[in-house]
Order: structure tokens, then sequence, then C-alpha cells
């Protein structure tokens, strides 16, 4: 476990989050419907898990940040077998991450890598992005989805394991446009339908002073 330094006035907090153990929280429920709660431990720098017992909550269990501080953002979803699934972004380096109680490794789903252009000598430009802000986990037949935002581009994300070998493969579904529509990404929710995962998001364009929600279906298999 990893215990955040106490503040220290002279070097402030760049994270200005309460030092409370139940922030992000998030919740599903299982297939008997006993609810599965999700959370950030900011004083311990922990993604926690508490599932319902039957008559109370069982002590919850850490996921994620025993020795890094990881967690913010996380989502969390339960299979049929009651497997718990969570994604989540690491604090330390703004990442995405996904993990399931079934195996019980923790996945890199986006470092936010990031490949700009060629630099005058022809090489290949570098940079990282902040990836992983309002993170979302959705379980379909094709395996899970991870949605989240670019919060450097402002793009909208949407990760599965349909890459080579099963390697997680994320793709922009919004705010890559050509000719720039606005910021997407902000508040990403998304929910399993009838063969299709419907995204939200909100948007916002400051040049022209206006803002919307705006929704997107992605077909997928049933789980």
């Amino acid at each position: 476990m990893m215990t955040l330094p106490p503040a220290d006035p002279n070097a402030p907090d760049i994270y200005p989050l309460p030092s409370g153990i139940g922030l992000f929280v998030e919740a599903a429920r299982d297939a008997m419907g006993n609810p599965v709660v999700a959370y950030y431990d900011r004083e311990n720098g922990d993604l926690k898990v508490a599932r319902w017992s039957g008559a109370a909550f069982a002590a919850p269990v850490v996921m994620a940040g025993a020795n890094a501080d990881s967690g913010w953002y996380p989502s969390v979803a339960v299979d049929g077998a009651g497997d718990v699934h969570v994604a989540y972004q690491g604090a330390d380096h703004d990442d995405v991450f996904y993990k399931n109680t079934m195996a019980n490794a923790q996945e890199l789903v986006d470092d936010g890598y990031r490949i700009v252009g060629t630099t005058p000598d022809g090489l290949p430009k570098p940079e990282y992005h902040f990836v992983g802000s309002d993170t979302q986990v959705v379980l379909t037949g094709n395996g899970p989805m991870v949605v989240y935002q670019d919060a450097t581009s402002h793009e909208l994300l949407v990760a599965d394991k349909s890459g080579a070998m099963g390697a997680w493969r994320p793709q922009a579904l919004a705010g890559n446009e050509m000719e720039w529509k606005g910021a997407y990404g902000f508040f990403a929710s998304a929910a399993l339908g009838n063969n299709q995962v419907t995204i939200s998001t909100w948007v916002i364009d400051q040049q022209q002073g206006e803002n919307w929600v705006e929704l997107f279906g992605i077909p997928v298999s049933p789980p």
C-alpha cells in the first residue's frame, strides 16, 4: 500500500483533491442484483472495490495502486460469472488501465504515446498525452470495451482488444476531425444495449460559445 505524503505548504499538491477515502465513486450490480462499488482512496493512492456480502459490504479489496498512485475515474462492471472488471486512470502518468478479478493482472490500455508528425530531420516526432479522464468499461460479446478522454487533444476514445495478439487498440471516436468540430470526451458515459454500445459525451466549442451532448452507437455482439 502506498501512503501519500502529508501536505507541504512549500510544495503544494499538483492534484488538489480532498484526502478522502471515497473519491470518484462508481457502482454496478452482479447477476444476483448485489451492488459492487469501486472508488479511489486518495489517502493511500489506491483503487478499491467493495462487494455486498448479503448483510453488509465485505472489506474492500485493493485492485490497483499498491505500489503506485492509481485509480482515478474508475468504472466497474460485473460479468455473469461474478468476476469484477475495472478500468481506470493511473494518476502517476495519466494513462489508462484495465483489470479483472479473474486474471488479476493489470493491462495497459493506452499510455498516451502519440506520433504527431516528423522532426526537421524526418524522424517520427513523439509526445505523451494525458489520457483516461471519465473512463468507462462495458462488457460485450467481443470482450471488454473501454471509453475515455484524451485530455490533451480533447478526443473521445474507444479501446478494445481487437489488435494483434489480442492487444488493446485505442481509436478516436470523435474530436480528431480534419475540420475541428469541438472538444470531445468530457463526462463520457457508456452503456450496453441491444447489440450496441451507446456512448454519450459533453462537447464544448469555446470559439463559438456553444456546448452540447452528443450520442454515438457502436455495434457489438451481445455478452
